[in-house]
C-alpha cells in the first residue's frame, strides 16, 4: 500500500510513517512536492493521499481537479473544521481537526489497509467478475450476474439485487467504468443489467418502465433516448415491448 502525504509539517512525516511501520512492513509513505503531488493524481499511483489542508491554497486549480476526477481516497488534516467543505466533491474518507488525534488517525489508517488487503485478496481469488462497492464501514464485492440495475437518488447510488440493495456514493459514470457491456445507462438516474431484464412496459406519453422477473421496482428510461434504447433492448436481448393497457 502506497500513502502520500503533501504537506510541510516533518514531524507530521515521521509519525505518519511509524504509524505505519506499525500497522504494516510493506505501507509506503511518501512525503511530496506540489510537482509530485500532480503527477501522482495524473498516474493514479497513490492508494490514498493525506493532505494537510494549509497547503490547499498553494495547490493549483488543475492539480485540484485532477485529485477530484481521480477519485483516489482522501484523508485531510484540517486546522479548521469548517475547511471541510473545500473537499466534499473529492473522494474523502475521513478528516481530522487540529490538535491531531493521532490514535484516531492510526485508527483510520488501520481500516484503509484492511480495505486495501480485502481488494487485493479480491483481484487474486479472480473477483474481477464483481463490482467492489465501497462505503465508510464496509466493502462489498457484487457479483455482476445478481445486480439488476442501478439507481441515484440524490446523493446516494443503490445497488438493486435480489437478495438486497446496496447504497453508496459513487457517481454512476463512475461505477460504469468497471461494470461490462451489458450495462447500460438508460436515464441519468438508471444503469440497467439489459441480461437481467424481462421486457419494457410501454407507460404511455413516450415514458417506459424496464421491468425484472418477481422484482417490485423497475427502472425508468429516459425520453430522450427511448427510441435507440428500446431499438436496442428488441435488437441484442430479445426483449418484448408490452403496453400497459394491454397488460395482463
Amino acid at each position: 500500500m502506497r500513502i502520500h502525504l503533501y504537506t510541510c509539517k516533518s514531524d507530521y512525516e515521521k509519525v505518519l510513517g511509524l504509524l505505519c511501520d506499525d500497522i504494516h512492513h510493506s505501507i509506503e509513505v511518501d512525503c511530496i512536492t506540489d510537482c509530485q503531488l500532480i503527477n501522482a493524481a495524473v498516474s493514479n499511483s497513490s492508494d490514498l493521499f493525506v493532505l494537510d489542508d494549509r497547503l490547499y491554497d498553494k495547490m493549483n486549480r488543475d492539480c485540484v481537479d485532477l485529485i477530484k476526477s481521480s477519485q483516489i481516497k482522501l484523508i485531510v488534516l484540517l486546522k479548521e473544521k469548517m475547511n471541510v467543505k473545500r473537499y466534499l466533491a473529492f473522494n474523502l474518507v475521513d478528516y481530522f481537526v487540529s490538535p491531531l488525534n493521532w490514535d484516531d488517525i492510526d485508527e483510520r489508517l488501520r481500516v484503509e489497509y484492511r480495505n486495501y488487503q480485502f481488494l487485493k485478496k479480491s483481484i487474486g481469488l479472480g473477483l474481477e467478475e464483481r463490482l467492489v462497492v465501497k462505503t465508510p464501514s464496509e466493502i462489498y464485492a457484487i457479483q455482476y450476474s445478481d445486480i439488476l440495475f442501478l439507481e441515484k437518488n440524490q446523493k446516494v447510488t443503490r445497488i438493486h439485487t435480489y437478495d438486497k440493495i446496496y447504497e453508496c456514493h459513487d457517481s454512476l459514470k463512475h461505477l460504469l467504468i468497471s461494470l461490462p457491456n451489458e450495462f447500460i445507462r438508460i436515464h441519468s438516474s438508471y444503469v440497467v443489467n439489459f441480461n437481467n431484464a424481462n421486457h419494457v412496459l410501454d407507460i404511455g406519453n413516450r415514458t417506459y418502465h424496464v421491468i425484472f422477473d418477481d422484482y417490485d421496482e423497475c427502472a425508468v428510461m429516459s425520453r430522450q433516448k427511448s427510441e435507440e434504447l428500446l431499438e436496442h433492448a428488441v435488437n441484442h436481448y430479445r426483449m418484448s415491448i408490452i403496453d400497459v393497457d394491454k397488460k395482463g
